[in-house]
């Protein structure tokens, strides 16, 4: 089993966690952004993975929806893209 995350954020509560997508657009807007944004700046998977240090793979879950993208991922996606956090987090 995938030890990868499946939540935006997580809150321990007694050792129960709850997940919870704290942001104005939903994961899958937040998604397209994403898309929008690589196809924008000419970034492909492959490429974005290895800025990060990850892989292709793990990019594509993430970008399927298959995983759950964290703040802080969606905020380092932004960086290595080159475009504000703003831009993917929230609605225009």
């Amino acid at each position: 089993r995938s030890t990868e995350t499946h939540s935006a954020t997580t809150k321990h509560n007694g050792g129960n966690m709850a997940a919870q997508w704290p942001l104005e657009a939903t994961q899958a807007e937040v998604i397209a952004a994403i898309r929008a944004e690589m196809a924008r700046h000419g970034i492909d998977q492959h490429h974005l993975a290895a800025a990060r240090g990850t892989t292709q793979q793990s990019i594509s879950r993430r970008l399927c929806g298959t995983v759950q993208l964290t703040v802080e991922e969606i905020t380092a996606i932004a960086d290595t893209i080159g475009c504000p956090a703003s831009r993917l987090l929230v609605l225009p």
